[in-house]
């Protein structure tokens, strides 16, 4: 299993950021703008013992891994493989019942649910 499969992807990294996710994680998603590549709009997996994150950059998103996902919100939402994806499903009572999401990775499955439950407000970012 390769790193990107253990921690949660760009985008979902993002959007967690915007809903004020804490920014703390042993691995971040770092914009590199001298990208040896010449691409303009490169992100790169970086380990923060290797270039400490800067808090509050826009150049630097947390990826939060699998354990770091899952102390956000409990043993409540466990994903599960079936049919050769992970998923989530929520147990927290809702109008329309249980939610359940899909991803290609633990990470994003546990990243997709928590974004779930912060833009329905049914809990809290911990900042």
């Amino acid at each position: 299993m390769n790193l990107e499969q253990q921690v949660c992807s760009l985008d979902l990294a993002k959007r967690l950021k915007e809903l004020g996710v804490k920014q703390e994680s042993a691995w971040y998603w770092k914009h590199n703008t001298e990208s040896p590549h010449g691409s303009i709009d490169e992100w790169v997996l970086v380990h923060y013992d290797n270039e400490p994150y800067q808090v509050g950059s826009e150049y630097h998103v947390a990826a939060l891994t699998v354990a770091e996902l899952g102390e956000m919100f409990g043993e409540s939402e466990l994903p599960f493989y079936d049919d050769g994806e992970w998923k989530s499903a929520g147990y927290y009572d809702l109008p329309s019942g249980r939610q359940r999401l899909t991803a290609d990775t633990e990470a994003d499955a546990r990243a997709k649910m928590l974004i779930y439950l912060l833009e329905q407000k049914l809990i809290q970012a911990t900042t």
